[in-house]
């Protein structure tokens, strides 16, 4: 009856059938459509192009190369005023690059906050439904002392 789902809810005592078909429903939209927002946008250049960028300039391999880079220019004493102009240049392109990474986490932020009340009015959508089973169970045990 409740086999083949990916969450078992069999153990509760207020189960039904289509309570449990509507939790099923509900853990597919919830999960699952977000997902899809974020696997797309991972499909696209430019979040890949990013990412990678935002991995190499982040590592320790880009700091050795650079300190190397300006050991190498000072070194050979070449004009210090075209290493400021060059490495000013790399900073508002670094800038940029960190700010698109910000706007993408952004993003993801945004699905995640999307997910989250999704969970929280279907949790709040199962609350009520638990308690018209409650408000049932009393009405029924109500009954019953009444037949005594």
């Amino acid at each position: 009856m409740y086999k083949n789902s990916p969450i078992d809810f069999r153990g509760f005592l207020f189960c039904s059938k289509k309570w449990y078909n509507s939790i099923n429903l509900n853990y597919k939209i919830i999960f699952q459509m977000p997902r899809k927002k974020l696997f797309t946008m991972r499909k696209t250049a430019q979040f890949r192009f990013i990412y990678s960028m935002n991995n190499l300039v982040g590592s320790w391999f880009f700091l050795v190369i650079h300190i190397i880079w300006f050991w190498i220019w000072l070194a050979w004493d070449l004009d210090i005023n075209m290493l400021t102009m060059i490495v000013s240049l790399e900073a508002i392109i670094l800038m940029i690059l960190l700010l698109m990474a910000q706007n993408r986490q952004g993003i993801k932020d945004n699905i995640r906050d999307e997910a989250d009340l999704q969970a929280d009015l279907n949790s709040l959508e199962t609350g009520k439904e638990i308690l018209e089973h409650v408000a049932e169970i009393k009405k029924e045990i109500r009954k019953l002392k009444n037949k005594k």
